[in-house]
């Protein structure tokens, strides 16, 4: 959803300041985390349960969204050159690209 609020509507982007575009980003990072760790999780639990499979939803397309959209605003940000002018949120952006 926040993926498609980014990209499919150009005229939200300009208008969230940086500081909280950066909350955005580290919000999808913790979902990004948490889906990883349950995914894992759920696989150890459904080696020793195989019906555990059918009733238990892996969160792999919540792990692939997040990843996605986290990359797509960190490189939009990158690019854009009014949010690069504050160094702060410069560091951020390329901490987010290291990670």
């Amino acid at each position: 959803m926040v993926n498609e609020l980014f990209n499919e509507n150009p005229k939200i982007y300009p208008t969230v300041d940086s500081s909280h575009l950066l909350k955005i980003l580290e919000i999808l990072y913790q979902n990004f985390q948490n889906s990883i760790n349950f995914n894992r999780n759920f696989r150890n639990f459904a080696k020793s349960n195989e019906s555990a499979q059918s009733i238990l939803p892996q969160l792999l397309q919540q792990e692939n969204e997040s990843a996605l959209c986290q990359l797509g605003l960190i490189f939009k940000m990158y690019r854009d050159t009014k949010v690069l002018e504050r160094d702060d949120i410069k560091m951020g952006i390329e901490l987010r690209l290291l990670r």
